[in-house]
């Protein structure tokens, strides 16, 4: 990535000069079976645009009540967008299709709130690391079709899920209009994001873009060399990090703490539930620390681990050995 980065050709992507830029978002359109992709800054901004891009002010967007657009992202669909939360308690990160014909349907004193979008999270980060499988896309889309709805898939980890069930990316998101890719999660690039969609989509998120301030990167080619290296090598690796954080998962269930759970694992991202009574995540994460594994606490009784190209098999050893060490001297 260094290597491509030190020679990338150096052009205006807001202009339309930059080649690097031009290269990545046709890549990453062909990938996703979409017309056209957008390169931005940021996943949140990814998700932003495609809030701000398909619905429209008082909409409500519709999506799981753990997603990373409702959690992680500063209520911006609310501050920047006007829209509303719609939040729908998916099982283990999935909507079923019929929860979200009744959010879509529902109606209280002969009101009902116009849905602009709905957003689905492939692979969910809150839940563990799940895929929304190719079937269960296509079953949410059909709902959606049948009210004039599009689905748009803040896919941030969607190259976990391609290489976990072994498929194309572009079967995993053919049934959405639109779907944003994270460059510096498991792919390791060190900027940017893309969203894929219609060419008519892009061509209005293009303007949205220069709304939110993140049109003109000067240079950015530099960067989006770095995201064609991602693109083309990094799908082996991310199969690698997946299995690691099975054998993690297992690992963990195999030493035998019943006050810490592990949840099953599907990608790269393993959860452990703590029980409270016994010790706080928040504890059990410092005293992890303590011996030199970082974890993310998710909530007050879980914790969050991720594999990536850093994690080796030897580092996985490791880990279960501490984990081993702390949970047995409590």
């Amino acid at each position: 990535m260094w290597d491509a980065m030190a020679s990338a050709p150096a052009g205006w992507p807001h202009g339309g000069e930059d080649a690097s830029v031009h290269a990545l978002q046709a890549l990453a359109a062909e990938m996703t079976g979409k017309q056209a992709a957008l390169f931005v800054p940021t996943g949140t901004m990814a998700n932003l645009l495609a809030l701000m891009t398909h619905a429209t002010r008082g909409d409500q967007v519709i999506a799981e009540a753990s997603s990373h657009v409702f959690w992680s992202e500063e209520w911006g669909y609310a501050y920047v967008c006007g829209l509303a939360p719609r939040p729908v308690e998916g099982t283990r990160g999935r909507m079923s299709p019929e929860q979200i014909r009744d959010a879509i349907t529902e109606e209280h004193l002969g009101h009902r709130p116009h849905t602009g979008l709905i957003c689905l999270e492939n692979t969910h980060n809150m839940a563990g690391g799940t895929i929304v499988t190719p079937e269960h896309t296509r079953a949410v889309a059909d709902v959606a079709s049948a009210y004039g709805i599009p689905v748009h898939i803040d896919g941030a980890r969607i190259l976990n899920a391609a290489a976990g069930l072994e498929m194309a990316v572009s079967a995993l998101v053919g049934a959405s209009d639109s779907v944003a890719i994270s460059l510096t999660k498991g792919l390791s690039a060190p900027y940017g994001s893309l969203l894929c969609g219609s060419a008519d989509f892009i061509e209005r998120c293009t303007v949205n873009l220069k709304r939110l301030g993140g049109s003109s990167v000067h240079k950015a080619g530099i960067y989006a060399a770095a995201g064609l290296v991602a693109l083309r090598t990094m799908g082996p690796q991310l199969a690698d990090d997946n299995r690691r954080a099975s054998v993690l998962g297992r690992s963990v269930q195999e030493l035998g703490f019943g006050a810490i759970q592990p949840w099953p694992v599907e990608t790269n991202i393993v959860v452990l539930s703590i029980d409270g009574g016994w010790l706080p995540a928040r504890t059990f994460a410092r005293r992890l620390a303590d011996a030199g594994v970082k974890v993310s606490v998710r909530t007050d009784d879980s914790v969050r681990l991720v594999t990536h190209r850093h994690i080796t098999d030897q580092d996985v050893d490791r880990v279960i050995g501490i984990i081993g060490s702390v949970a047995s001297t409590h």
